[in-house]
């Protein structure tokens, strides 16, 4: 049986920047997907935008998001 251990990705490795907007975003990536965390300013408003090979998911853990 392989048992594999999980690779821990720490803050610092990711690839950060922070948008126009205000915007302050963490990407991850990896081989065959990504992470990105999001710190959105209050009253911000996300452009629009469309994937065409990733599913994407949003998680608020504090706010609203409408």
């Amino acid at each position: 049986m392989n048992k594999r251990k999980p690779k821990i990705v720490k803050q610092n490795e990711a690839l950060s920047l922070k948008k126009e907007n205000g915007t302050e975003v963490d990407y991850f990536l990896f081989d065959k997907f990504e992470v990105h965390t999001n710190i959105i300013p209050a009253g911000c408003v996300q452009d629009w935008h469309s994937h065409q090979a990733i599913e994407e998911i949003i998680v608020v853990n504090e706010g609203t998001l409408l």
